[in-house]
């Protein structure tokens, strides 16, 4: 102890081995001083680095499966109960729905259009949901919305702001990073971690096969398999990590399903295995059985029809020969010479094809610029989302239409009769138009109920278009500091009280871009605005970035479409330039046509029948006025003879 002591007081870090006792003072007394200033320095360095925080961007290479799994495997509970509600309301639909047929269908045809019709229940119940999730992924990436903590996180700069920014992940299969801010899709694997405080660090212990984690973790758990949950090798692994004792799996039967199925796969069919039907033909015609039935066939005369015909049409033809005859005979007497003969019913989308919707863009904008350094109102700060969603409408409208043409195709055109060439003509066109109808109604309906319950839920984006981060007063010092949020305003306009608030962009301060919108949620902005600024050239310089080559749009191009019209408005008709149909008639009738034909027609009857008709008339017609001219003679001679009187002459 008197040692360190005796090293302390003779410390000198400045000893040049002089034998001057003044100057060796003065050195022990300057290294005294500095190792004061030293310690004060370090103690305030470190004290500010606590404190202080700065914008940077974190790669997250250590997504835990303890914190992240939880979240998974609710959204696959989730799905799960989803999929069952909506089958059973699909069902109650279809089932109150009436199958409604001018006459009776024959079994056969029953059957076909029963089985077509719940095909096509069953494809527009798969794809309805589909789309609705799809939209939903859409908005949710477009709008750049924050949930939790999986792609976001807080900055606190040095003057005390609180800025959002994405979080980054590292991609197992391809060696890299993704943001955030532009990944629409892509995962990383979940991992059990141990964690190290000093020094401060992560040892990868063990990973899930193929379960991953990501900025949406929705998406991040279709893009998964749940192989590990069929291994009970597996799933003792994740009992051990979670430390949860002796607590049981029950690993899922592989028999059922496909090992290396994703769940993107199985949640596209409804978690449905198989679908059955019982179509019961004898219920449908107790139910519909007609109270008369009206049908023609062949059959040759009974006899009660042939004896009196026979016996007229005889005596008429001895009546008629004999007159016939007699004329003859007397034409033959005049004439001598005289001989006479006698004799008898496609889509095409310029916009999106065009390069403001593909990822090269889309990553040029980002890459080059950083939105926090912009004002809200200016295009720039909010020009990758545009696009996301720009890109993603796109995307979305090709799908429902492929989607609904395939159905279209699928569905079987049943009649118990063959249609002519022109009511068939008129019934496609009649169905290929209410087809058009319901398949845009189902993706503006489902669009609409989506913005809705993001807006009325006042869902906060990364970028603070709608909601501010702000600091409470007199946390600028503490650590764990209380925030707020503060709505943002465009204009008169409160986000906190409306959500389409929009007001027109600018870039730079006071240079406003025509026919663009920024506000409180980018896709609201979006659909008010319109793209005519990407048709002229010097519009177009004014918001294209440095370094970035890409031509406007090509106003040369015929469309139906107005430069100024609204992105909403070409949602409204699927984005659709053109739609081309094609009938063929002749196809139907090769594929329908019947076996034997029947048929009633109205025509005059040949000179045949008519002298046939005429004679049996005439035949029948003397017989009957021979027996009523008899019976009426009876009768008279009858009332004569009671009505005579005789009396005896006198003379």
């Amino acid at each position: 102890m008197l040692l360190l002591k005796k090293n302390l007081v003779e410390l000198n870090l400045f000893n040049d081995n002089s034998d001057n006792e003044r100057l060796t003072l003065d050195q022990r007394i300057a290294i005294r001083i500095y190792l004061l200033i030293l310690i004060i320095v370090l103690i305030i360095l470190n004290f500010y680095s606590s404190l202080s925080r700065e914008i940077h961007r974190e790669t997250i290479q250590t997504p835990n499966y303890k914190g992240n799994a939880g979240a998974q495997f609710q959204m696959l509970a989730v799905f799960c109960q989803q999929a069952k509600q909506i089958i059973d309301d699909a069902l109650q639909l279809f089932l109150q729905d009436n199958i409604v047929t001018s006459q009776v269908l024959p079994p056969v045809i029953f059957d076909l259009q029963m089985n077509g019709l719940i095909r096509d229940w069953q494809l527009e119940t798969i794809k309805s949901f589909n789309r609705t999730f799809q939209l939903i992924r859409t908005t949710q990436q477009g709008n750049q919305l924050a949930n939790a903590y999986f792609n976001f996180k807080l900055n606190l700069s040095d003057t005390g702001e609180i800025i959002p920014h994405p979080l980054t992940y590292f991609n197992d299969r391809t060696n890299s990073t993704f943001n955030c801010a532009i990944s629409k899709s892509c995962g990383t694997l979940m991992a059990f971690y141990d964690f190290n405080l000093f020094p401060y660090n992560f040892t990868r212990l063990d990973t899930i096969p193929n379960f991953h984690t990501s900025c949406i973790p929705v998406q991040a758990l279709r893009e998964s398999l749940l192989e590990c949950f069929y291994n009970q090798a597996c799933m003792d692994k994740i009992a051990r990590y979670i430390a949860l004792g002796n607590y049981s799996f029950t690993i899922m039967n592989s028999s059922k399903n496909q090992i290396d199925e994703i769940i993107e796969s199985i949640v596209n069919r409804l978690f449905v295995d198989k679908w059955s039907s019982n179509l019961s033909f004898y219920s449908y015609y107790k139910t519909c059985s007609p109270q008369t039935c009206t049908f023609e066939y062949n059959r040759r005369h009974d006899i009660l029809f042939l004896i009196p015909t026979i016996l007229s049409v005889f005596d008429g033809l001895t009546t008629g020969l004999t007159i016939v005859i007699n004329i003859l005979l007397k034409i033959i007497r005049k004439l001598r010479i005289n001989h006479s003969f006698f004799e008898r019913l496609h889509a095409v989308k310029i916009l999106c094809r065009s390069s403001f919707v593909s990822d090269q863009w889309i990553e040029a904008i980002f890459s080059h610029q950083n939105f926090t350094q912009f004002d809200l109102v200016d295009f720039r700060s909010t020009s990758s989302a545009f696009f996301q969603l720009l890109s993603s409408l796109c995307q979305l409208s090709e799908e429902t239409v492929n989607d609904g043409l395939s159905q279209l195709k699928a569905t079987e055109f049943s009649n118990a009769y063959i249609l002519s060439a022109v009511t068939f003509n008129d019934q496609i066109q009649s169905f290929i138009s209410q087809f058009q109808v319901s398949m845009t109604n189902a993706l503006l309906n489902t669009l609409h109920l989506v913005r809705r319950i993001t807006s009325d839920n006042t869902l906060m984006t990364l970028s603070g278009t709608n909601w501010q981060w702000k600091k409470m007063t007199n946390d600028t010092l503490q650590g764990d500091a209380t925030v707020r949020t503060k709505p943002t305003h465009y204009g008169t306009c409160d986000c906190g009280l409306s959500s389409p608030c929009i007001q027109p962009a600018i870039v730079a301060k006071n240079d406003t871009i025509r026919g663009l919108y920024v506000g409180c949620y980018p896709l609201e902005a979006l659909l008010k605005s319109s793209l005519q600024c990407f048709f002229d050239s010097s519009c177009f310089q004014r918001i294209q970035l440095q370094n970035i080559s890409f031509n406007p749009l090509n106003s040369s191009i015929a469309s139906r479409f107005l430069q100024n019209a609204s992105i909403e408005s070409l949602i409204s008709q699927l984005m659709v330039e053109e739609w081309s149909r094609s009938i063929f008639y002749e196809r139907y009738f090769n594929e329908c046509y019947p076996l034997s034909c029947n048929y009633s027609y109205f025509r005059h009857r040949d000179l045949i029948d008519v002298l046939t008709s005429i004679i049996g008339l005439y035949g029948g017609l003397v017989v009957l006025v021979k027996v009523i001219v008899h019976i009426l003679l009876e009768l008279y001679k009858s009332f004569k003879r009671q009505t005579t009187r005789i009396e005896p002459i006198t003379h």
